[in-house]
């Protein structure tokens, strides 16, 4: 179910020489999701213990193993593959929704070079705006942080893609990404959630209240949803002519406790499709 890797000197060659039938291995370390790996999962290995067999067995292996030939071997001398290169996109979070420009925050290790591209992509794949960034050299960890703006081109209607960081070649390695969610073109419209604050833990109901410009009087859709997006659910508010509104949504309560958000939306008259305007983060109660 997951990839499994390791920057860690020590770690690897027991990693790379294990077989099926040294037994069970007990790991350490971090699960990173949306990765180029197996299942899009992958365990940075950071301790290790091997429960059927001897570490000295595995080492011993190891120590015998037949070089690759010459010409496997990458320009510079080394065999590199040991390593092989991620990036975690720590910000946004999965499923967040971004609108016209977007903030980045993304953790790589084991390139081989010191640019990578943050490329904002539709669902398609359509890229909508890229940031080329020079990486800051690793921590005593093997790994870099750095933070970016990426510009973008708004799709006009909500929609999904993600946010994916490349090395660049000939093709572009895809290091990793997130899945995010397009507000769609807002225009004029301006929502603000006065009510409740953000992080609230909300149960059953929940009374949701706020200030709008530019809005049709009952064109405003509130909604309670999970961190993946799923509807728990919704309600209209009508706008009164001092710009305020207010409305009580109803949702089914989760089987456990989650992240979640409160979301307004503005309902298009002629196709009913909708508009992000304004989220709060809250949370799920059971």
């Amino acid at each position: 179910r997951y990839g499994i890797a390791t920057n860690k000197e020590n770690i690897q060659p027991i990693l790379e020489n294990l077989t099926k039938e040294d037994g069970r291995i007990q790991l350490w370390g971090e699960l990173r999701y949306a990765v180029n790996d197996y299942n899009g999962r992958r365990i940075l290995v950071r301790k290790y213990n091997l429960l059927d067999v001897a570490p000295e067995t595995v080492l011993a292996r190891a120590a015998q193993a037949t070089p690759p030939p010459a010409s496997e071997i990458p320009e510079g001398g080394e065999d590199t593959d040991g390593t092989l290169p991620l990036a975690v996109v720590l910000e946004p979070k999965p499923h967040d929704v971004i609108h016209t420009q977007v903030d980045v925050l993304v953790e790589v290790e084991g390139l081989t070079g010191d640019q990578v591209w943050v490329t904002v992509e539709q669902a398609e794949g359509q890229p909508l705006g890229t940031a080329s960034v020079s990486v800051p050299p690793s921590s005593a960890e093997g790994a870099s942080r750095f933070r970016v703006t990426v510009p973008f081109t708004n799709p006009p209607a909500m929609g999904e893609g993600r946010i994916a960081v490349y090395e660049p070649g000939n093709p572009p390695a895809l290091l990793g990404w997130v899945e995010v969610r397009f507000a769609g073109d807002v225009g004029n419209k301006r929502v603000v959630i006065q009510r409740p604050q953000p992080e609230t833990g909300i149960r059953g109901k929940i009374k949701v209240a706020g200030r709008a410009e530019n809005i049709p009087t009952n064109r405003l859709l509130v909604r309670v949803e999970d961190a993946a997006g799923v509807v728990m659910g919704k309600a209209r508010a009508k706008v009164n002519a001092q710009g305020k509104w207010a409305t009580q949504v109803a949702f089914r309560r989760p089987k456990t406790a989650r992240p979640g958000v409160i979301a307004v939306y503005y309902v298009n008259p002629d196709d009913g499709s909708l508009t992000l305007l304004a989220s709060i983060p809250v949370k799920l109660k059971r």
